[in-house]
């Protein structure tokens, strides 16, 4: 769950990027900068009491010559906050407030099995209808301990879909059973 100043940082954050009509730069300077800001030794760096701020700047500045100025700007109030370690929480809070603020939502399918193409197609369709929304931005989980050698046996397939808002809070679980064809019925 995102805490209040994760929230606050995107929402600013999705606010400029509507207004600025760069939301896409934002996702592209954010996929980016999770590169080499997942990079440990320059973690520390920026961290690190004993680095002058106007070094941290000045490495920022390189790194990013080609980023969005206000992505820029962005990275080193939270290097200058002591807040870089909310990077990877903002970054993911900004993309689900994005998405809602232009109609999307995302959800979270789990289940023991890979699902097909004809499952994913419906259970987005419903997600779609439900919440009113034209996109559904689906993560697929496959987790071992859903699958149930009986209900295997039996043809069927458990989907546990987990349905988040723009604040990242759930607003719909659902366990959703179908059944499968087995194998020797193709």
């Amino acid at each position: 769950m995102a805490t209040s100043i994760v929230k606050r940082y995107a929402k600013a954050i999705v606010e400029l990027a509507i207004e600025n009509n760069n939301s896409s730069t934002w996702v592209n300077n954010f996929d980016d900068a999770h590169t080499f800001l997942s990079n440990r030794d320059l973690f520390a760096f920026l961290t690190s009491p004993q680095v002058p701020q106007m070094e941290k700047f000045k490495s920022i500045d390189t790194l990013m010559k080609e980023y969005d100025k206000l992505f820029k700007n962005f990275i080193k109030v939270l290097i200058s906050r002591n807040q870089i370690n909310l990077f990877q929480n903002i970054k993911e809070d900004f993309i689900r407030q994005f998405q809602s603020s232009t109609g999307k939502i995302s959800a979270i399918i789990s289940s023991a099995v890979k699902i097909s193409d004809t499952q994913r197609k419906l259970i987005i369709e419903n997600i779609c209808k439900i919440f009113d929304v034209n996109e559904v931005d689906v993560k697929e989980k496959i987790d071992q301990e859903k699958r149930s050698e009986d209900d295997i046996a039996k043809g069927i397939v458990k989907f546990l879909v987990d349905v988040y808002d723009d604040e990242n809070e759930t607003v719909m679980m659902a366990t959703i059973l179908t059944m499968i064809k087995k194998k020797n019925q193709d």
